[in-house]
């Protein structure tokens, strides 16, 4: 395929992804527990098979632990993160499919695996919030500023893994700045860019929250970016494949 329709291609993928996206995001703003549904109730199963413990459906609220008076509710049902899944393997890898054919067809399986996704890793997420609230926390920590800092490390963390993953499933070098600045761009755009977009600049508590997100996603990105730019140094052991 020629350049101009390669791109032509792209930006029809890309276009679409993005209105997916905006759409999601659109529908959650307002999504009642029951319409959310098919993405709390897997998940609800989920936490109680990693944590041990039981989740029963309450209409209009959600999925409620009585053992622990918790509420798997709307706020918790990942749909940022299947956001920035979505986003993050239609933008990084729908060029890499060969034929438009392909694109589209990456286009509906990115969907597919950004669910699968936001499956497991929000329930991980959320059975280790369980696990926090059990244990002993520093005397420096709160108990909101470790979930925050939970939730961080296991979003950002399981989304360089995703990445890295279908890099090698297509058969492509892992360089470092295409594993870890894609998805942290796309965390920080939807995590902090899109509520500053919607007023949240003007709540004090909002840039206190920002700035535990900077900071500590810049500096797992930082390590990540450094632990694999040194193992694609001259020397280390690596596996060579030709690029499509």
């Amino acid at each position: 395929m020629s350049r101009p329709p390669r791109l032509r291609a792209d930006a029809a993928v890309f276009a679409v992804a993005l209105a997916l996206a905006f759409g999601m995001k659109a529908f959650y703003a307002s999504a009642s527990a029951d319409a959310l549904g098919w993405i709390l109730g897997p998940t609800a199963a989920l936490v109680s098979l990693l944590s041990g413990q039981h989740f029963e459906a309450e209409p209009g609220i959600g999925y409620l632990s009585r053992e622990l008076m918790l509420v798997i509710a709307p706020a918790c049902a990942g749909i940022n993160y299947l956001v920035i899944a979505f986003c993050t393997l239609v933008l990084g890898f729908a060029p890499r499919s060969g034929r438009p054919a392909r694109r589209w067809g990456w286009l509906f399986a990115a969907g597919a695996l950004a669910y699968a996704a936001t499956l497991l890793v929000n329930a991980l997420r959320i059975a280790l919030a369980i696990a926090l609230r059990e244990g002993t926390l520093p005397a420096w920590l709160s108990a909101s500023q470790a979930h925050r800092l939970e939730g961080i490390a296991v979003y950002l963390g399981s989304l360089w893994l995703l990445v890295w993953l279908i890099a090698r499933g297509f058969a492509q070098r892992t360089d470092a700045w295409r594993v870890a600045l894609l998805p942290l761009l796309l965390y920080l755009a939807v995590t902090l860019l899109v509520p500053l977009a919607n007023g949240a600049w003007a709540r004090p508590e909002f840039w206190a929250h920002a700035r535990v997100v900077l900071v500590a996603s810049l500096g797992l990105a930082a390590v990540v970016w450094m632990g694999l730019s040194a193992a694609r140094r001259p020397g280390a052991p690596r596996c060579q494949v030709q690029e499509r």
